[in-house]
């Protein structure tokens, strides 16, 4: 049975097992606080990260423990100061565009993409209508 709330401390669980530095659950690659989420709230959407409040990823507390999409995991990271290397900081794409809301796009693992620099690289845009990377 999983405690679904009412405890302010982080809860590490005894049966997580470290992999990589991540607690995953006995059953498969999935990682001990997701399954704690899904039995408190039900399935997670595709694409969904379970995020920590308390930036302590063996916690299974689940009062500490929020759906975001990976973009919000990011901005939450670099808003906490969490910053893995010196790339989180660059405002400007190695061709100079601008990291903006609307000239950035963030992918599964954190990674920046410059839209601007994708537009530049499509053939499909150079030769006709291109609804992907179409600037509106």
């Amino acid at each position: 049975m999983v405690y679904c709330g009412g405890v302010t401390d982080c809860i590490i669980s005894p049966l997580a097992r470290y992999k990589v530095g991540l607690p995953y659950a006995k059953k498969g690659n999935t990682t001990h606080h997701r399954v704690v989420f899904e039995e408190c709230h039900g399935p997670i959407p595709d694409g969904m990260y379970v995020c920590h409040t308390c930036d302590n990823p063996p916690c299974i507390n689940i009062d500490h423990l929020f759906l975001g999409t990976p973009r919000d995991n990011m901005l939450d990271k670099v808003a906490k100061g969490r910053h893995s290397n010196g790339n989180d900081r660059k405002t400007h794409c190695k061709r100079g565009h601008e990291f903006t809301n609307e000239n950035t796009r963030i992918e599964k693992g954190g990674r920046r993409r410059c839209l601007q620099c994708e537009r530049d690289r499509c053939h499909t845009c150079r030769s006709r209508d291109c609804d992907t990377h179409r600037v509106l």
